[in-house]
């Protein structure tokens, strides 16, 4: 039993960076450089990340982080913080340490402004024990382009729930070999060969221009849910400077204005296509929605994605919409998620409530932090 004045927790300093990726590395068997690093904690949209450190006898052996995000609900912005680089080095768990990381945080988070920490985990109750609401389940969707390369490259991955209550491998084998072909089925019967309509136009945008800023102003009046702040800031931060994902947006552009888009990410690492985002103005139907996500599928199949996953979470009508049109395309539902945790900082109760109740969130893989 280590003594507790032995572990000290603390802010991060300049330099910790080098001890904090070798932690993460060797846990997640990555290759993170430091310029990945201080592009995620150190250069965001909203400056940079709260970012704490365990240390024990000089040597990095915990850290927590927040990523400063604005929220927005019609029209109003809400600072939040999404839960980060939660890790403790494995000869060190059990001790609390990730308890006292998190309640630094806190303090932290309260002294800034931030009214909200959220975040995604399959470790729920470690973050229950630190007095977080589990809010619900981030869902998953999978679209198979090649069934062979999939299964090979997510075998024992895809999905995570075979990997349970099943005694013996060849039959989890099975099971996921299955699944993956069944989505491959899926997709090949669904798919939709319509690439244009007569009342919008399809646009590829490659930089962070202004008509982004200005659909987005539209979009959040119109809007009832919570979500990302969309602005020209985070896109750039998120899409157009990320070292980790090369992204594209697909918009349909009525009258030379964006009336919805779909953003899509190529992930060299294991040959996937994400669906990053899906936004469109109710002006817009059925039929263009299925026009964009054709385009975003053609061009991720054109660079070598075997397959493409999309997230999504709750029920309300953007999200409905949203899943919808992944079903119409061919997408199917991956078994399992990720809890949806969320901890109120603000002692204002009415927003409290409204934060915790995840029906009223719209949620993507634009709500990651854009690393994988």
């Amino acid at each position: 039993m280590l003594p507790d004045d032995e572990i000290i927790i603390r802010d991060y300093l300049e330099g910790d960076e080098g001890q904090i990726n070798d932690l993460h590395n060797k846990e997640y068997n990555t290759n993170r450089n430091i310029e990945q690093w201080k592009w995620e904690f150190q250069n965001g949209p909203c400056g940079k990340s709260i970012f704490v450190v365990a240390e024990y006898k000089g040597k990095i052996i915990g850290t927590q982080a927040l990523l400063p995000i604005i929220l927005s609900q019609q029209g109003n912005d809400i600072l939040s913080g999404k839960s980060e680089e939660t890790l403790v080095d494995r000869d060190f768990r059990g001790k609390g340490i990730l308890k006292k990381l998190l309640s630094r945080c806190f303090d932290i988070a309260d002294k800034r402004g931030i009214k909200v920490i959220w975040g995604f985990t399959p470790q729920d109750e470690i973050f229950k024990r630190s007095g977080f609401h589990i809010s619900g389940k981030l869902k998953y969707a999978i679209l198979t382009i090649n069934c062979f390369q999939t299964y090979q490259l997510n075998k024992n991955k895809v999905p995570n729930i075979f990997n349970r209550n099943v005694i013996s491998p060849i039959i989890k084998n099975l099971a996921e070999f299955f699944f993956v072909m069944f989505s491959f089925l899926q997709f090949k019967s669904k798919i939709k060969k319509v690439k244009s309509s007569n009342n919008c136009s399809i646009e590829i945008i490659s930089n962070n221009d202004s008509r982004l800023d200005r659909f987005w102003q539209y979009y959040r009046q119109k809007k009832q849910f919570i979500t990302i702040a969309r602005t020209s800031r985070y896109l750039r931060w998120r899409i157009f400077e990320n070292p980790n994902l090369s992204s594209r947006i697909i918009a349909a552009m009525i009258n030379s204005e964006i009336y919805g888009y779909v953003i899509v990410s190529v992930n060299d690492c294991d040959n996937s296509g994400i669906i990053v985002d899906f936004c469109m103005l109710d002006d817009l139907s059925d039929e263009i929605a299925l026009i964009l996500m054709n385009n975003a599928i053609e061009y991720l199949n054109s660079q070598g994605a075997a397959f493409i996953v999309a997230c999504y979470a709750n029920t309300n009508s953007e999200t409905k919409r949203y899943v919808h049109t992944l079903k119409k395309i061919g997408f199917t539902n991956v078994p399992g998620g990720s809890a949806i945790v969320l901890k109120q900082i603000s002692n204002d109760n009415q927003l409290g409530d409204y934060l915790k109740d995840v029906s009223s969130w719209y949620i993507t893989y634009l709500f990651s932090e854009g690393t994988n």
